[in-house]
């Protein structure tokens, strides 16, 4: 398979600083704080009854440090008023108003699983970037995985952007904010984690009983792919990819 392209191009050259502002990035660059600070603790690869920290888990790595990150691109504040929110804004924004944030009204969201404004509805990132991919590819838009506790949790969608580039971003507070209460978005905060993701409609859906082989199989990735170094991961990974 073709290696896949992914392209971050500014709505209209009149965003083209927000290549200097909040340029995307591989998502390995804003590793979370607590992520940093954690110290792996090694286990005997062969003993799979020493299971190993949350340093060295493998998905957990991986969620971190596959994909990009849009970082914030203006500073936002979001004060909660009777009449409903109110949104200030970075003059690094360069953004009217209207065009940083929208907003999805009741009606729209009445009866999804989120948490509305005390005034009701979701509020929305307008988003400065156009995100394209190459033919059969896709974005999976999500919050950051696994970052610090925030209020703001982005709501995750899927773009067949093979096709389009254009893309709000919904976002819930959660807790919502009381009368008098605000929020606040950094510039330069990591806000929307991008991932690049297969359309391939034509998969092949297995549901099988397992084997003696399948358990073998599980015993020798238990040993020789999931308990490794978190240094050598990445390098066990190709070596598999090239051997199968």
């Amino acid at each position: 398979m073709q290696k896949p392209k992914i392209e971050f191009v500014p709505v209209k050259p009149s965003h083209n600083y927000v290549t200097n502002l909040a340029e995307p990035v591989p998502a390995n660059k804003f590793l979370p704080e607590w992520y940093k600070k954690i110290k792996h603790i090694p286990v005997n690869p062969s003993d799979l009854h020493m299971k190993d920290n949350a340093k060295g888990c493998p998905a957990i790595q991986d969620i971190l440090s596959t994909g990009y990150i849009i970082p914030a691109w203006s500073w936002i504040n979001i004060v909660q008023e009777q009449s409903g929110p109110i949104v200030q804004q970075g003059i690094d924004s360069f953004f009217p108003q209207h065009e940083i944030i929208g907003m999805h009204k009741s009606y729209q969201v009445d009866g999804v699983p989120i948490e509305q404004l005390a005034s009701g509805g979701i509020l929305k990132l307008h988003s400065p970037w156009r995100v394209y991919t190459s033919k059969g590819w896709g974005v999976l838009y999500s919050d950051p995985f696994w970052t610090e506790k925030r209020r703001i949790k982005l709501l995750p969608g899927l773009v067949r952007s093979d096709v389009y580039g254009s893309v709000n971003f919904p976002f819930e507070i959660n807790p919502p904010l009381e009368v008098g209460e605000s929020v606040q978005i950094l510039q330069g905060d990591p806000l929307i984690h991008v991932q690049i993701v297969p359309l391939d409609e034509e998969t092949e859906f297995v549901v099988r009983k397992s084997t003696e082989e399948d358990a073998a199989k599980h015993w020798e990735e238990g040993v020789t792919v999931l308990s490794v170094n978190k240094n050598s991961l990445r390098k066990v990974h190709k070596e598999y990819d090239k051997n199968n």
